[in-house]
């Protein structure tokens, strides 16, 4: 499996551990490794994939909460168990807090944001970041267009939804960032050698976070989504 074989293939363990913060601060919901624990002790080649695990969650209304460092660790590790080497047996949480969303609330006139899809979807589709945009507000119009799916966290079309149908602005951290079907291309670097594979996702996901993903060849394992550079 591609993604093990950068596990394997990484070296001896580092002398140095990753540290922890005790405050952190995030815009979205999602509060990934990077912004609880400083990771420059880890080579190059793993810290940049994992400063994107997810490791905890704001819930809606909440702006503040505490995370233990070893609940931090273990969901790391279970993401990417090389990280294991580099975590030390650590006590004590983060505090986490939430920052203002910058998301349009408002449109220009000062009315609550709605918004549009920019390309159809049919009913039961799941809703991608960047597939909305902001619209006028004609409050006749606004539908109840989507609902939260949450076996898999992904934001799905109650019906078939066109470019012309309004509806509440929905927070991009609910977006997922790839969607069933879509092809990835998963690249490790091992030394000077870099190794692409295209594969296909299962499931909705979010960029650094775990999903299952097929093979060109038929096999099922699970990889982190590809984080937007």
């Amino acid at each position: 499996m591609l993604v093990s074989a950068l596990f394997f293939a990484m070296g001896s363990p580092a002398t140095s551990a990753v540290l922890f913060r005790a405050t952190a601060e995030v815009r979205d919901a999602q509060v990934l490794l990077g912004d609880v624990a400083d990771l420059s002790a880890l080579p190059a080649t793993v810290s940049a994939p994992a400063r994107h695990i997810i490791v905890a969650r704001l819930p809606d209304g909440v702006g503040t909460i505490s995370v233990a460092n070893t609940r931090i660790a273990a969901r790391a590790r279970a993401a990417m168990p090389l990280l294991a080497k580099w975590f030390p047996a650590t006590s004590g949480a983060v505090a986490i807090r939430r920052l203002p969303d910058p998301s349009p609330r408002q449109s220009e006139s000062g009315s609550p944001a709605c918004a549009r899809v920019i390309h159809a979807m049919s009913a039961g589709a799941v809703l991608a970041a960047g597939n909305t945009e902001v619209a006028p507000c004609r409050p006749a119009r606004i539908s109840a267009a989507f609902r939260y799916d949450a076996s898999d966290g992904s934001v799905r079309a109650r019906r078939a939804i066109g470019p012309d149908d309004l509806f509440s602005w929905v927070p991009p951290s609910m977006l997922s960032d790839v969607r069933p079907g879509d092809r990835l291309t998963l690249s490790v670097s091992v030394g000077p050698v870099r190794v692409d594979r295209v594969v296909q996702a299962l499931q909705p996901g979010h960029a650094g976070a775990a999903l299952f993903v097929q093979s060109q060849d038929g096999a099922v394992f699970a990889a982190p989504a590809p984080v937007a550079q």
